[in-house]
């Protein structure tokens, strides 16, 4: 998005960057002005330690004060420009290049003399005025540079005193005087880039890195005035006068333009006429010039703009986060990071505290989220630690979606996400769901209240038939419990296969607390057996919990009559006819009353008594179907798929419900066991190449006044060495050595079941024993046959005569 910039920002930015510029100008100005005249300083140290000037004193020293023919010469012992002393004077004007070199007696008076390229000799000219000679003859050495008479060129004359006798006792005896040219001087000057001046002690420009500088005057009239008259350089104004370097009060001259100021650094030369200096001069526009100050005002004036800028896309930022964190403080969810040291970052969302009841800034997120010695807090750091290892982004969200998506806090439920954020950061999103869980948990329980309600009314006679044996088993057992008399073993056993079928039952049709109850009252029987063993009289049976079971009984009745009222409850298993069959029933009933005589052989009266024979009855592949509902129920607890329920034959075998009623309720523990025991799960069966759901299915046949019913599912089979081993394990020791069809009877014994765990619908051993006994009961018997992963099949072989019920034929 383009950032746009108002006016008045802009105008601040320009100004800011105007008053910036110059006071950064200022400072780079003083700054540059200051190493300038260190720089200067340096230069004039440079000049004054110029080594042939110094090599040529110490030459000049050490000849002086231990020659003899020059003491000779300027005493007159010896002639002006003798040969011995000529010689000594060329073989010192070849080795230090000099521009000439003159003996001097002490009258001023040129003893010796010999120049570069000039015929013109000085020997026997006073040049006592000269104040070199005058600085040597005071007993010290002397400089003086000057402009030359006979050469007209600039030149350093270095004088030394001639001691009258060796050692240096007493006045002078004369000089020794030599001349350096400026050449050197010259080329150190051109190497700098500034303009600079050597200025004589009347400050006129001697050398100059300027064109056209040279014997100029710096200052103003005065000092124009007085190079004129100057011995020193008036020689270089017979032909006009001396230029003038305009000097203003403030130490300021112009040079093309620009003023420049001066600075100077004084020159250690020993000239005793004066000090020298050597002159800069420097500008404003050389430190800090325009250019870069039109380029620095610039770069100022985008900064700001661009600091500006970011400042403003910040302020949004943090105006845009400041929304969104309100927005997260307000949404009621938790929101935390963390990164690679899952230590939690101080930005989160207030909910946080109040969910986890602390304040997650910087605590490791795995012990706060569920402790720290967890396998759950474990689980997320290695977790972590592998996302971080691993380059794909779909595998660590795969790892991260494996991690606990609920914690408890409390009394709080709160879910959990996981998100990664950037390459080492990682996000926690939390949302309070105990409400919504509660409102599940009740809409759960009203949907099981809903269930049982719709259960109750549509299968009406076999909800009745329970409630109504149920009760008859209180009243019974109660009975027993409140004389406070011991029972034997084998009552307690057919009590513990009884509950058991109830608990069945109770399940069947969706009852939310008896299931519980039984099966609470099943493990107070199991320990009681468990604690007789090898006894056949066990404890008064009144320790047993049976408050608890009409309690929970009371409970589940009143979410029926809440529902249904309480007349449903009262009316109980009613028969209705319809209105045809009232009807024909009231004219029947009309002629008896008359005395009248009644044909059964007529049809319409015959069929009329057949219905009221029926009418208690039902078929006994309606009573089979009705378990189909139970397979789903249970087969959905187990997480595995089963097809519906399959009845063949039986459409003319009524049975009287009464007489059928334990047997029928038994049936409860084969269909359970067959999805329980017998299917596989959906991928065992696709890995065996079966249907992934199951298959159950009865077939009903009547044959000479008996009954064969069988029941069979297609799953894995009976574990034949498990059941072995565990009829051994309760005191069969011979089931070890029992043929296959054998050891599949042992299913039938009490106590003995392959189950793993024990839960509410399998692992007590008890259920088949009490179908067991409810066959034997009615006279029948039962067999079991099983084919390793095919299935098993029980088969029931029951008697049929007038009051089981009546067999209808086409």
């Amino acid at each position: 998005m383009k950032e746009k910039i108002s006016l008045l920002p802009a105008l601040f930015a320009a100004l800011a960057a105007i008053f910036l510029t110059w006071l950064l100008g200022a400072v780079l100005v003083e700054r540059g002005m200051g190493e300038f005249q260190v720089n200067l300083e340096r230069h004039a140290e440079s000049l004054a330690q110029e080594h042939r000037k110094a090599n040529l004193l110490g030459a000049l020293t050490a000849l002086a004060g231990v020659d003899e023919d020059l003491r000779a010469t300027v005493a007159g012992r010896l002639s002006p420009d003798n040969p011995v002393v000529l010689e000594k004077m060329r073989y010192l004007f070849k080795a230090l290049d000099l521009d000439n070199i003159l003996i001097i007696a002490p009258d001023g008076v040129v003893k010796a003399y010999m120049a570069k390229g000039v015929k013109t000799s000085l020997t026997g000219k006073s040049l006592a005025w000269r104040p070199y000679f005058i600085g040597a003859m005071s007993g010290q050495p002397s400089m003086y540079a000057a402009l030359g008479s006979n050469t007209r060129e600039r030149g350093f004359y270095i004088a030394v005193p001639i001691p009258a006798e060796q050692g240096g006792a007493g006045a002078p005896a004369g000089a020794l005087v030599a001349k350096l040219g400026f050449d050197e001087i010259d080329q150190g000057l051109q190497q700098e880039k500034h303009p600079l001046a050597v200025l004589s002690p009347e400050g006129v420009v001697f050398a100059s890195n300027v064109p056209g500088w040279r014997y100029q005057a710096l200052g103003g009239a005065e000092e124009v005035a007085r190079a004129q008259v100057d011995k020193r350089v008036n020689n270089a104004y017979k032909d006009a006068a001396p230029g003038l370097i305009a000097l203003d009060a403030a130490g300021w001259i112009k040079k093309d333009g620009q003023k420049l100021r001066r600075f100077s650094a004084s020159i250690a030369w020993p000239d005793h006429s004066g000090q020298w200096q050597l002159a800069g001069f420097i500008g404003y526009e050389s430190l800090f010039g325009w250019p870069a100050r039109v380029f620095c005002a610039l770069t100022l004036f985008f900064v700001f703009l661009l600091i500006h800028a970011w400042l403003r896309s910040r302020r949004r930022a943090q105006d845009k986060t400041a929304q969104v964190v309100s927005l997260l403080d307000n949404s009621g969810e938790g929101f935390l990071s963390f990164g690679a040291d899952l230590r939690i970052d101080s930005e989160y969302s207030r909910a946080c505290e109040s969910m986890l009841g602390a304040v997650p800034e910087n605590q490791d997120v795995a012990s706060l989220l569920f402790g720290e010695a967890s396998p759950r807090a474990q689980l997320l750091r290695e977790t972590v630690a592998a996302v971080l290892a691993s380059e794909d982004a779909e595998i660590g969200a795969s790892m991260l979606s494996l991690l606990p998506k609920e914690i408890q806090r409390a009394e709080r439920v709160l879910a959990v996400a996981y998100r990664r954020i950037g390459r080492e950061k990682f996000m926690v999103v939390l949302d309070d769901i105990t409400e919504a869980r509660q409102m599940a948990d009740l809409l759960e329980l009203e949907q099981k209240h809903l269930k049982m309600v719709v259960l109750a009314i549509s299968d009406s006679r076999n909800f009745f038939e329970m409630l109504d044996g149920f009760a008859e088993f209180l009243t019974a057992e109660n009975a027993v419990a409140s004389v406070d008399a011991c029972i034997s073993r084998a009552e307690l056993r057919r009590l513990y296969r009884e509950v058991h079928t109830y608990k069945g039952l109770f399940a069947q049709f969706a009852f939310p607390e008896m299931p519980a109850a039984l099966h609470r009252l099943e493990s107070q029987l199991a320990g009681q057996l468990a604690d007789s063993e090898g006894s056949e009289v066990c404890e008064p049976p009144g320790v047993l919990d049976w408050q608890m079971l009409k309690n929970a009984f009371a409970a589940d009745k009143k979410i029926v009559s809440d529902a249904l009222g309480e007349a449903f409850l009262k009316q109980g298993r009613a028969l209705h006819l319809s209105e045809a069959q009232a009807l024909r029933l009231e004219a029947l009933s009309v002629s008896l009353l008359r005395g009248e005589p009644v044909d059964v052989g007529l049809a319409e009266v015959r069929a009329l008594l057949d219905d009221i024979v029926r009418l208690r009855k039902l078929r006994l592949s309606d009573a089979l179907q009705g378990y189909d509902r139970l397979l789903q129920q249970t087969a959905q607890r187990q997480e595995k798929l089963v097809q519906p329920l399959q009845v063949e034959g039986g459409e003319g075998v009524w049975i009287d419900p009464v007489y059928w009623k334990g047997f029928l309720q038994s049936l409860v523990h084969v269909f359970r066991n067959a999805v329980t025991h017998g299917l596989e799960s959906p991928e065992t069966r696709w890995e065996n190449d079966k249907d992934e759901a199951g298959a159950i299915h009865c077939r009903i046949r009547y044959a000479a006044g008996q009954l064969y019913l069988n029941i069979a599912d297609d799953g894995a089979g009976l574990n034949l060495p498990a059941l072995r081993a565990k009829a051994a394990e309760n005191g069969v020791p011979e089931a070890q050595t029992l043929d296959d069809e054998k050891a599949a009877a042992l299913v039938f014994m009490d106590h003995v079941s392959t189950y793993a765990q024990l839960n509410d619908l399998a692992g007590r051993g008890v259920g088949l024993a009490a179908v067991r006994q409810a066959v034997l009961t009615l006279g029948g018997q039962v067999a079991v046959r099983s084919c390793p992963g095919a299935g098993t099949e029980f088969e029931f072989i029951l008697p049929f005569d007038e009051r089981a019920g009546v067999i209808e034929h086409a």
